[in-house]
């Protein structure tokens, strides 16, 4: 049963109201709120209702059952009532099935009245009702409250219906959201027969805007069909829309093509969308290049075998793409659609002459709504100065809106000149029957044709023969060559070299060629594409594997070098992990440099390699370890006094270094971490008593050692002039019987007379700390319980007199458990 497993008090609230009127039917209950002239009564509905489930006799509910979802469904006519109703519609289907056990007609609650509440909740004019009607449909079919027959018969046709809407930007905007999120919910037989067909239809509307929105949405269907219809249907319908002539379209496209790619077989995706991208990372329209550029890391990544990205979705139901850790991979947001106002951006209204042709000719040329009307008198002045993306009629207002001023790359000063190459992609179906043109037919009309026309050797200048810069050094001539085996008009910075095979082929070169190009991007206007280069490389790095490493080590130079903070931060961030892919002796010798520069760098950097500091020093050798270990006290240096968290992070990064050194090391070059026990921020000082307790423990075998080091803290701290300070020593006493740190007896000769001593001390609270050290970790030791412990005497003694001590606290901490 779909309820089974649910706790009764699953879906009760710690604040839920107690009911005092059960000796009533549960239809008099119900219908003494719904009719009550208080409407914080009225609001109770929902809850009385699950009360009802939970409590009425059963023969007595079986018998009003439908009366009194009767009254509810009355009570959601309520505009006021009516959102938190719809709110609670998941924990009232939850209720019902819970106690269907009991109550056999509980089981038909669900399809028989909520499920018929919330559809005919959707698409109202409300739009605040219209979502929440969403979120609790979604809800009911992923708690699998709803059958696969109510799903079919009572919720597809009305969605589908909302479909049709589209010339309603809400309405086919909930509508397509909606069905696209339920898809893998409702499972691969629905999806497949019900909703795929019309989403396929949706692809092909003649307005571009449901066009944009469906391509939006391509992940969710990725994540449940089979391959066979993921290649006859999904990636055609895909692979046209690529070619669409709305640039709007097409940098969705490009925005989605991870999703795409991390279900598409190995060969067609080297075939196809491999070419079919790099079209898009030269494509006339500069957003659509900057989405294909943010997305090339990700794309790269879905061809390492095995996997290492995959599709799913979140606890809001948007999609993500994991690794195989389960963790998200998310630069920027740049792959997640938790919303779909990005499908709405400005931009995208510079083709309101569009715009208005599509909705006259669906609506028998009916004027435009007031809003739809405002709309587009807002975004003429833009669509003037967006006519470069927008489908304007100057060529010359085009090129000069494509200008990317990359500060070191001659290629982002023109744009890339048109397509010369005949691929299969250029040749795909138009808009207007891409539902109907199997992967199939692209492959066997095109792909031939593709490797007959590609010539991987041969390199051409860009039209007009356009002169580059030379130098008499060797090397330093660069031409602008056509990037070879791609349908792309992007070009590629490379020196004048005699042409030859690829380094690697487990992915297309060029694709590389143009990752390895956004590293040298030092241009804030083209939205930092360096930072997605820095972020997505270890994901590039495992999938090209360690023998490739040298194709990628400029990158990351380039990277740590970078001008920008943030990218910097980003390398800082996966240092651990590119020397996890290569190894120790890589890691040593080519990511040591980049930490000891990292070392100086800014506080929002350093925190970075900071937070992963142990798992770094894991990875390199032993001999490259010590030569950092006297450089380590730089990070007690912050560029904000503030910064306390940045000292606490050291400390507790310190505390898992300490085993990876010899102890006489530890000492010598740990020693600072004395000075975090005098921190301003209690926090800081908690985490190094753990980093000193720690120490106490790893040199502990080393007796003299051991023996001079608690000499300097107790000297230090036992009897500072400053009461914190002995009160810290207190606490470090603590800590160290608490962590086991030494044994007891060493313990009381070494560390115990200095505590004993600070019981006379004139500050209550050092005393309070003294108190609950003794009582807390001292008596519990098994070597001070012993009669026969010379040091028990004193240790009574000492109790005794806090026990009776003038301040209520201390002798409150000193009193001993019964």
């Amino acid at each position: 049963m779909a309820g089974a497993g649910f706790e009764q008090d699953d879906y009760t609230s710690p604040t839920e109201p107690q009911f005092d009127d059960t000796s009533l039917t549960p239809l008099l209950r119900i219908q003494k709120y719904a009719q009550s002239g208080d409407v914080y009564d009225r609001h109770l509905v929902s809850k009385v209702v699950q009360d009802i489930f939970r409590t009425a006799p059963a023969d007595l509910l079986a018998r009003e059952l439908k009366d009194v979802m009767t009254v509810l469904i009355k009570v959601a006519d309520d505009g006021a009532l009516k959102a938190d109703l719809i709110d609670d519609i998941p924990n009232i289907a939850a209720q019902a099935l819970e106690n269907a056990n009991r109550v056999r007609g509980l089981e038909d609650i669900v399809g028989d009245f909520l499920v018929p509440l919330v559809v005919r909740n959707l698409g109202c004019s409300d739009a605040g009702m219209d979502k929440k009607a969403q979120k609790a449909l979604i809800e009911l079919t992923k708690r699998r409250y709803v059958t696969q027959f109510q799903a079919e018969i009572k919720i597809c046709p009305s969605i589908l219906a909302l479909t049709k809407m589209e010339s309603q930007l809400d309405v086919i905007s909930g509508a397509v959201t909606l069905m696209s999120k339920l898809s893998p919910h409702l499972g691969k037989d629905i999806t497949e027969r019900i909703l795929l067909k019309r989403f396929t239809e949706l692809c092909s509307s003649e307005m571009f805007y449901v066009r944009k929105l469906s391509t939006a949405h391509f992940g969710y269907y990725c994540l449940v069909i089979s391959r066979e219809t993921f290649e006859k249907t999904i990636l055609p319908c895909y692979l046209a829309l690529c070619q669409d002539e709305i640039w709007g379209v097409r940098k969705m496209c490009a925005d989605v093509i991870v999703y795409i790619s991390a279900v598409c077989p190995t060969q067609l995706r080297y075939d196809l969308l491999a070419p079919t991208f790099a079209k898009l990372l030269g494509d006339e329209c500069r957003w659509v290049r900057l989405s294909a550029y943010q997305t090339l890391g990700a794309f790269i990544a879905t061809f390492a075998d095995p996997p290492l990205i995959k599709i799913d979705t979140n606890s809001s139901g948007d999609l993500i793409l994991i690794n195989n850790n389960g963790d998200e991979f998310n630069p920027g947001a740049t792959f997640g659609f938790s919303t779909i106002n990005s499908i709405y951006m400005k931009e995208d209204f510079g083709f309101n002459n569009v715009l208005k042709q599509n909705y006259d000719e669906n609506n028998g040329g009916a004027q435009l709504d007031d809003w739809m009307v405002k709309l587009l008198e807002d975004c003429e002045e833009e669509q003037k100065k967006e006519n470069s993306c927008g489908g304007g009629d100057s060529k010359k207002e085009k090129h000069e809106d494509d200008l990317l001023l990359y500060s070191d790359l001659n290629y982002w000063y023109t744009r890339p000149p048109p397509l010369d190459l005949q691929l299969s992609v250029e040749t795909l179906p138009s808009i207007g029957n891409q539902a109907n043109v199997s992967l199939e037919d692209i492959v066997t009309d095109h792909l031939e044709e593709m490797y007959a026309t590609i010539n991987l050797n041969e390199s051409k200048l860009p039209p007009g023969g356009a002169e580059t810069p030379s130098s008499d050094i060797k090397g330093d001539n660069l031409e602008l060559t056509n990037v070879s085996d791609s349908n792309s008009t992007v070009n590629s910075l490379k020196p004048v070299e005699e042409k030859k095979e690829p380094p690697q082929k487990i992915v297309p070169q060029d694709l590389l060629d143009s990752y390895i190009a956004m590293a040298r991007s030092e241009n804030n206007l083209e939205n930092d594409m360096s930072f997605f280069c820095a972020y997505s490389l270890p994901a590039v790095l495992l999938t090209l594997g360690r023998d490739n490493w040298p194709l990628l080590k400029s990158t990351l130079d380039n990277l740590a070098g970078h001008v920008s903070y943030k990218v910097r931060r980003s390398i800082a961030s996966s240092l651990h992990e590119i020397g996890t892919i290569l190894g120790t002796e890589l890691a040593s010798k080519d990511l040591s440099p980049l930490f000891e520069g990292f070392l100086k760098d800014l506080d929002e950097v350093r925190i970075r390699i900071l937070t992963n500091l142990s798992a770094f020093l894991q990875l390199i050798d032993e001999e490259q370890r010590i030569k950092f270990l006297p450089k380590l006290d730089e990070f007690l240096r912050v560029d904000y006094a503030f910064n306390w968290r940045f000292h606490e992070t050291l400390a507790q990064q310190l505390t898992e270094c300490v085993p990876l050194f010899q102890p006489a090391d530890v000492v010598k070059y740990i020693r600072f971490s004395e000075a975090l026990m005098t921190h301003n921020v209690a926090v800081v000082r908690d985490a190094a008593l753990i980093l000193v307790a720690r120490i106490v423990k790893h040199i502990y075998k080393d007796r003299s050692l051991t023996s001079s080091y608690l000499s300097v803290i107790a000297e230090r701290f036992a009897h500072s002039k400053k009461w914190k300070l002995r009160q810290t020593f207190a606490c470090l006493c603590a800590e160290i019987l608490a962590r086991d740190a030494m044994e007891p007896e060493e313990f009381a000769s070494l560390l115990l007379p200095h505590l004993l001593d600070l019981s006379w001390d004139p500050v209550a609270n050092v005393r309070l700390v003294v108190a609950r050290c003794i009582v807390n970790h001292i008596i519990k030791k098994e070597f001070f319980a012993d009669p026969q412990n010379e040091k028990i005497d004193a240790l009574q003694t000492v109790l005794r007199r806090l026990q009776a001590d003038k301040d209520r606290d201390v002798r409150m901490l000193a009193e001993l458990p019964l």
